[in-house]
């Protein structure tokens, strides 16, 4: 299955924490046999082509960084060039991080998060919540690599199961080491 991932940070992919962490979740993902696609909205010239993915394809993740209890402002302006989709088979999940340790930041955006989809004709999909990223630019090595690692489980879990959900936290505690830090 594919999977197209919409890049919300207004960061450079060299320079975003959002980048680092997907990029262990795409090759969790991929561990399965199942194809990405990721697709980055600081890249201004490209939300045409960004904007044609999202109608045609019907499994998609957002993936953005949390930005003082909500989306990042190129996000909400992409957002905002989009119409409903025709198709009612489409899922739309997110992966939201942020530099905070609280969760409370975070289930604000989540919230909103929860009802984005179904302005945009889609289903939502769920929402995986991850705080206390702030250091993943900053660490190298192995430390950022412990950092980044459930990601890496995270993207085997929505490969298997496609989608996230408020219970998966604990299922994935079960499965997979190293996740007990997700909200």
């Amino acid at each position: 299955m594919n999977l197209l991932i919409i890049s919300c940070t207004p960061r450079i992919k060299e320079k975003s924490n959002t980048d680092k962490i997907l990029d262990e979740f795409k090759k969790g993902y991929e561990s399965y046999g199942n194809t990405t696609e990721t697709l980055y909205l600081y890249k201004r010239n490209e939300w045409e082509t960004i904007r044609k993915k999202f109608y045609e394809n019907d499994n998609i993740l957002f993936a953005l960084p949390l930005y003082v209890e909500c989306i990042p402002g190129i996000m909400a302006e992409f957002l905002e060039s989009l119409k409903p989709k025709h198709k009612n088979n489409t899922k739309i999940g997110f992966l939201l991080q942020g530099g905070f340790g609280e969760a409370s930041q975070l289930r604000c955006c989540e919230s909103y998060l929860e009802t984005l989809p179904s302005l945009l004709g889609c289903e939502y999909n769920g929402t995986l919540l991850k705080g206390n990223m702030f250091a993943v630019s900053f660490m190298d090595g192995k430390i950022r690599k412990k950092m980044v690692e459930p990601f890496y489980n995270m993207g085997k879990y929505y490969a298997q199961n496609n989608y996230f959900n408020k219970a998966c936290k604990e299922k994935v505690k079960q499965k997979f080491v190293n996740f007990e830090n997700f909200i």
